[in-house]
């Protein structure tokens, strides 16, 4: 595979790891759930549950009502602030609460994951006032390293310790 289709690969992580991020930092306006209507979704089925996944906000997008942004953001507060939840299972999006022993937030991984954003120059959103682990900074990182990558590799660079951090 040439370096340009090495970028090309990276470009396109580095979308997927965006949407993924902004699916779990942010409420979904009516203008990005459109831009997700439109998207071409279709991907081979090979039984896989990202496969289902995608099939399922196919369908959804496809046939959602006139009140798919208060019916999606109802859905987000619910799975990931929990509010409403008071049994059942939620998202806690949070590094922190299944890698430290104490199992809660502000914990030793958060402070590695604010190390790595530190050396690689990435900052999180401040008026989101979220803990530096969670999952969609997680991912928001990810993509801005991809990006890195597929630019170094589409200038011919080395990639090699990018590609390490992203391991």
């Amino acid at each position: 595979m040439t370096n340009e289709q090495h970028a090309a690969e990276y470009q396109g992580l580095a979308s997927l790891y965006r949407l993924y991020s902004n699916l779990m930092l942010r409420e979904l306006t009516d203008e990005q759930i459109q831009v997700l209507a439109d998207a071409d979704w279709s991907f081979e089925d090979d039984g896989s549950d990202e496969a289902r996944g995608y099939a399922w906000m196919q369908r959804y997008l496809r046939f959602r009502g006139n009140n798919a942004r208060q019916d999606l953001a109802v859905d987000y507060a619910r799975i990931f602030l929990a509010a409403g939840v008071y049994e059942g299972e939620t998202a806690v999006p949070y590094e922190s609460v299944y890698l430290s022993e104490a199992k809660i937030l502000m914990q030793e991984p958060r402070d590695e994951v604010v190390k790595v954003y530190g050396q690689c120059g990435f900052q999180v959103d401040p008026e989101l006032k979220t803990p530096e682990d969670h999952a969609g900074y997680e991912l928001e990182f990810c993509a801005m390293l991809c990006e890195r990558i597929s630019q170094r590799l589409a200038g011919g660079e080395d990639a090699a310790e990018l590609i390490a951090t992203l391991d």
